[in-house]
């Protein structure tokens, strides 16, 4: 038998090891030469050794330093016929998920940012697997990468672990917290509150809730003069035209995951507030309920509130409908001069001047009422002293009476006093009349009796009894 020249034959080259895991046996052969074969080698990396018998390469890896290393494997057979072989034995650190050291929140019903998961040492390439992700998202099993669209945040924050295998079945873990917030929405205010040209808007907060991070505030459609602020979402200014109200007003938020919200609002200006009527105030009489007369605004915002300075007494405006009513117990100072003031929500205020006219009431005799008579006189007897009682008119009273019988008269207060003095014409057709300080007149007719002196008529003697 004539053998071959001694050569070391396999492996082609060393499986790479791990610091601190158990090296994959391998056992390196020879052909050729005289049996039996003696094996050796150099340059190992520490705690890795080669069997003498058998050419074996066993044992743990306890550090990489100086990877790669150049392994010098020698072989001798037993004719002393020595061959050698230099591999390069790679040694990696343990498998290692190195980052990222969070991960980014994500928002339901939104696509998630994405985090790709990385690793180090291990040989090979890595298998990437993960539990505990929220309904929605998942990772790739070659790349690491967490992605999808989260169904939802019940149980956020969620205990997400995330497990790299390497191609030695080696595998390392970590784990994270992966917060899913609900999902971003504009939540107040419902509506916009009224602007008013030339007047500081009231300021008006936009509030979000849901999303991630900071909130980032932008607005389209706000009338000149407006703006909104982006890091508060606060809505302020001056509106400096009306035109085009009511405005069709977009407010958008965008979170730190560049995630969006939007609402849309109508937003009204109105014209600075006045009075718009009436033009004047109809005239009033003393005694007399006023005809009832509302005082209207426009423009300004929110509601009103009215005043009045200067109606006759009697008379007021009712605060929250403007309206002037009431009756006026004098005429004195006639015609009054009123001024109207409305104030709006936004403490706004607007005034307008009127003249109000009271006239008087009309002169009129009211007691005794007609029909009527006057109490009876009787000749020769005081007479019970009756009043006549007029209202209305102007200033003072002046009074007459025409009919009277004879000693009767009516005094400057209107009373009809005196003694009668015949009965003659009985009954007597009195006629009283007042006049007024403006020579106005009312008067009234009165019937009055006057009996004769009560005397025992008959007869003349009585009998003797």
């Amino acid at each position: 038998i004539v053998n071959g020249p001694l050569a070391v034959s396999m492996p082609a080259a060393l499986p790479v090891g791990l610091v601190n895991v158990a090296y994959t046996t391998t056992t390196v052969t020879a052909t050729g030469g005289v049996a039996p074969y003696s094996w050796s080698a150099i340059g190992l990396p520490p705690g890795l050794s080669m069997a003498a018998g058998t050419g074996a390469i066993t044992g743990t890896p306890t550090t990489n330093t100086g990877s790669p290393f150049s392994v010098h494997v020698s072989v001798t057979d037993g004719a002393s016929t020595i061959a050698n072989r230099t591999y390069s034995l790679t040694v990696n650190l343990a498998p290692n998920i190195s980052g990222p050291a969070l991960l980014p929140a994500g928002t339901v019903s939104t696509v998630y940012p994405g985090a790709t998961i990385t690793a180090t040492g291990g040989s090979g390439v890595f298998t990437w697997s993960a539990t505990g992700l929220p309904s929605g998202l998942s990772i790739n099993v070659a790349t690491g990468t967490i992605s999808g669209t989260p169904a939802t945040n019940i149980g956020s924050p969620f205990a997400v672990q995330v497990t790299a295998t390497d191609s030695n079945s080696t595998s390392a873990s970590k784990s994270y917290s992966l917060t899913v917030n609900a999902a971003l929405v504009i939540s107040t205010p419902v509506s916009l509150p009224l602007g008013v040209l030339g007047v500081a808007y009231t300021t008006t907060y936009a509030t979000a809730t849901g999303g991630s991070g900071g909130y980032n505030w932008s607005a389209t459609g706000l009338p000149a003069g407006l703006t909104i602020s982006s890091n508060a979402g606060a809505i302020y200014g001056t509106p400096t035209s009306s035109a085009g109200s009511p405005f069709s007003v977009r407010v958008t938020v965008t979170d730190t995951n560049s995630v969006i919200a939007s609402r849309s609002y109508t937003l009204i200006v109105n014209p600075p507030l006045s009075i718009s009527g009436p033009a004047s105030l109809p005239g009033g009489t003393a005694n007399s309920p006023y005809p009832s007369t509302a005082v209207l605004a426009a423009g300004g915002s929110g509601v009103y509130i009215w005043s009045a300075t200067g109606l006759p007494a009697g008379m007021g405006i009712g605060s929250s409908t403007g309206v002037i009513s009431g009756t006026p117990s004098t005429n004195a100072g006639s015609p009054f001069n009123v001024q109207v003031t409305v104030t709006d929500s936004n403490s706004s205020t607007a005034s307008q001047s009127f003249t109000l006219t009271v006239n008087a009431a009309p002169l009129t005799i009211v007691t005794p009422a007609q029909p009527s008579t006057l109490p009876t006189g009787i000749v020769n007897v005081p007479y019970t002293a009756t009043s006549i009682v007029a209202q209305g008119g102007i200033g003072s009273y002046l009074w007459s009476a025409m009919g009277l019988p004879p000693g009767l008269t009516i005094d400057g207060s209107g009373t009809i006093l005196g003694t009668p003095a015949s009965s003659a014409g009985s009954p007597y057709a009195v006629h009283v009349t007042v006049t007024d300080s403006t020579s106005a007149t009312a008067s009234q007719t009165y019937t009055l009796t006057v009996s004769g002196v009560l005397t025992v008529a008959a007869p003349a003697a009585l009998p003797a009894g």
